[in-house]
């Protein structure tokens, strides 16, 4: 029987935390999804705060990361959510989304928006996420959609 793992997601808090989120997210953007590296990080890097995901059973390596920041004071942006090959499907993704759902809650905001890789809208939907309407538009040359839930 194989154990279950469960996953601690906390804030970025120091420069390493940075950097091990962006090593993240160079790994599944950049070098898998072909996205620009001089697009990967932008201005919305100093406004945003950052999460990490560690498996349990090895606390000390990451294995997801996304951002969240507030444009306006009732709504959240999530957005570069990433998660290492190797764990995806496992939970590492909703686990992410929880942790920074919560601090968007703990901050008052009253829904969050995203716009999803199209091909994994199912995967926003399964938490909690709809569309907010068919259309979809293209960002690093890749196809997204626009997806909101309120908290």
């Amino acid at each position: 029987m194989e154990e279950a793992t469960y996953y601690i997601v906390r804030k970025v808090q120091t420069p390493a935390d940075m950097k091990e989120a962006h090593r993240i997210r160079f790994e599944v953007f950049v070098d898998e999804q072909h996205v620009d590296a001089n697009n990967e990080l932008d201005d919305l890097e100093d406004i945003s705060t950052h999460f990490l995901a560690f498996a349990t059973h090895s606390p000390t390596s990451a294995v997801g990361t996304c951002r969240m920041y507030s444009p306006t004071p009732t709504k959240a942006v999530i957005g570069r959510l990433a998660v290492v090959k190797s764990m995806r499907g496992k939970g590492v993704g909703a686990a992410l989304m929880r942790g920074a759902e919560d601090e968007a809650r703990e901050k008052g905001l009253k829904s969050v928006e995203l716009h999803a890789q199209c091909y994994a809208s199912g995967f926003y939907e399964r938490v909690g996420y709809v569309k907010e309407s068919e259309e979809t538009f293209m960002e690093e040359g890749i196809e997204h959609c626009s997806m909101v839930k309120m908290l």
